[in-house]
């Protein structure tokens, strides 16, 4: 159940430890193309937002996007619920998150993915669940956080073994970054929530939060988060290395999309 936040304390929300955030380094992966739903064959049963449903989501969507704005792309990929909602109280330019919309992002946490079409694991258990940001390092110019320990040596043996025009896409990503992805799909998929789950994880099911992340080609955007990356060099190279596995291989049993961008690290 949730529970009443404590007073407000701007200062601490975030933790003392996260650095000044450089967000327009990278985070491409804010925008997702909505043309990559092509990629998968249309399921004959999708569940679907009523259309109260779907307001009250864009009323939260919009709220995350002021939270991003506000605490950075970097911090809010580290944001646990309980800090989300704090931001959203102490900033008026946010606004505190009515009682609604807290339970339908409960709701939307706790219901059993595969009524949606995902089959994957759960990776966090309790909505309010925190990252311990004692453990997580800043990639420099990436905008983005690693685990320290096998993540980031992962990352940094693919990195050397592949140079320069490798980059990391995507790190850690807590609850708020990933209800604000998935919610994101599903309103620009007409609220089709099995559409969504097809291409990000749902909230709580994301390997983002354990360790895993995503890689790319310099320089080639958005488009890193599409087909045309098995087109470029740095793909043909990731396949040729022995050690790295990818999380959602083409067929994998999750339902997920093919995604050759994606590095499996726990």
């Amino acid at each position: 159940m949730l529970q009443s936040l404590q007073p407000c304390a701007v200062g601490t929300v975030l933790g003392s430890n996260l650095q000044p955030d450089d967000s327009d380094e990278t985070g491409t992966e804010r925008r997702l193309p909505r043309s990559m739903d092509t990629l998968h064959p249309c399921r004959t049963e999708n569940i679907v937002l009523g259309p109260a449903a779907a307001r009250r989501f864009r009323s939260i969507l919009r709220r995350l996007s002021r939270i991003q704005r506000t605490v950075g792309y970097g911090n809010f990929s580290l944001l646990n619920f309980d800090e989300m909602r704090q931001v959203a109280r102490c900033y008026p330019s946010v606004g505190e998150f009515p009682r609604v919309e807290l339970n339908h992002l409960e709701k939307l946490f706790y219901q059993d993915a595969k009524r949606y079409g995902f089959n994957g694991e759960k990776t966090l258990h309790h909505i309010t669940d925190p990252i311990d940001k004692r453990l997580v390092l800043k990639i420099a110019g990436t905008g983005n956080y690693l685990y320290k320990g096998i993540s980031i040596d992962m990352y940094r043996r693919i990195s050397g073994d592949l140079g320069p025009q490798l980059v990391l896409t995507s790190g850690i990503r807590g609850i708020a970054k990933q209800f604000y992805l998935f919610l994101s799909k599903a309103l620009n998929n007409g609220g089709n929530l099995s559409s969504a789950a097809r291409w990000i994880a749902p909230p709580g099911y994301s390997f983002h939060i354990a360790g895993d992340f995503d890689v790319g080609k310099a320089g080639f955007g958005i488009a890193n988060f599409t087909r045309r990356f098995t087109q470029t060099d740095i793909y043909a190279r990731l396949t040729s290395l022995d050690y790295v596995t990818f999380r959602y291989p083409p067929g994998n049993p999750t339902g997920v999309l093919f995604e050759p961008w994606h590095i499996q690290v726990v």
